[in-house]
């Protein structure tokens, strides 16, 4: 695991640049009847859709446009959750498994950081 250092508007964040794989990422066959037909639950900061009755895990992370007007925060908010979701699927491997799910990022969270994040999913997580 390789720790890189990017500087986005002044301070230091770390990043684990270990991505999820693309396995676990939803394609876009996947992602339409994923936000379509999957239940949804809505916290301060995110919004999850998800649909349990599939054979594998895959997951994808939407940060739009009109929340984050550059592509360097976008791409910083997306890799930061993908991180948390590996983190869970790594530690509840057995509640994330046949679960389909799309994170979706609220504008006021684009200032939260990694433990808020996972505190949310986390919750989530627990109401699968």
């Amino acid at each position: 695991m390789v720790l890189k250092v990017f500087f986005i508007f002044g301070p230091i964040y770390l990043i684990l640049t270990d991505m999820l794989a693309s396995q676990y990422k939803l394609n876009s066959v996947e992602f339409s009847t994923t936000f379509k037909t999957g239940k949804k639950i809505h916290t301060d900061n995110l919004m999850v859709s998800y649909t349990p009755e599939h054979t594998e895990f895959k997951c994808a992370v939407v940060v739009s446009k009109k929340q984050a007007k550059t592509a360097i925060v976008r791409n910083y908010k997306r890799r930061q959750i993908f991180n948390v979701i590996k983190e869970l699927h790594i530690n509840n491997e057995n509640q994330l498994e046949g679960v389909w799910m799309i994170v979706t990022i609220k504008k006021k969270s684009l200032s939260i950081n990694h433990t808020q994040i996972q505190e949310e999913l986390n919750s989530v997580v627990h109401k699968f």
